[in-house]
């Protein structure tokens, strides 16, 4: 596996570790057996959220699809580190954090009332290892690793009372040894 992806895993898995926006019900995270615990997740996301909030000035642009909406994006000199679209009333919104090298992002999607509503590692515009969504109210509703955005191995979904409702398998179950293999 190339080591550049394995670095950006472990530094945004040690980001999201340490980001405040994360909901009381985080620890959830490890509920997915296989990986969700590994220690490089857990780092990379760490390091990506230490990396992403230093910074030394900010812009302020309409979203795109929704001129009623601001985008804030964050800079270290020329390179962005961090971009948030607040939620609003009806809507939710969106953190990205960067690395160091901009390749490996750590994607938070927000509801309205503030609670985390997904978190992932994208590395140059894939998702690899954890992925977690939540229902508004905190609970966890569904996660699973991923490899390439393609999901691997045991995806689990529960409903808005925690309750677990579904697991299914997934095939190339192979690719969660490269996920393990991965170093910085």
């Amino acid at each position: 596996m190339n080591r550049t992806i394995l670095s950006a895993l472990v530094f945004i898995a040690g980001l999201c570790h340490a980001c405040k926006e994360t909901p009381a019900k985080a620890d959830d995270l490890t509920q997915t057996d296989s990986l969700a615990d590994d220690s490089w997740y857990k780092a990379l996301r760490q390091k990506i959220i230490t990396e992403s909030l230093k910074f030394d000035s900010t812009s302020i642009e309409p979203f795109e699809p929704d001129p009623s909406r601001q985008v804030t994006n964050y800079f270290l000199g020329d390179r962005k580190q961090k971009m948030e679209m607040p939620s609003t009333d009806s809507t939710g919104g969106l953190v990205i954090l960067y690395s160091k090298d901009g390749k490996l992002e750590l994607r938070k999607e927000i509801c309205a009332n503030g609670q985390v509503a997904f978190e992932g590692i994208t590395y140059e515009d894939h998702f690899y290892g954890l992925s977690t969504w939540w229902h508004c109210n905190g609970q966890i509703r569904e996660q699973g690793l991923r490899y390439r955005n393609k999901q691997i191995g045991s995806w689990k979904q529960w409903n808005e009372k925690g309750v677990l409702i579904k697991t299914t398998e997934h095939p190339d179950q192979h690719l969660l040894d490269s996920l393990r293999a991965m170093k910085l």
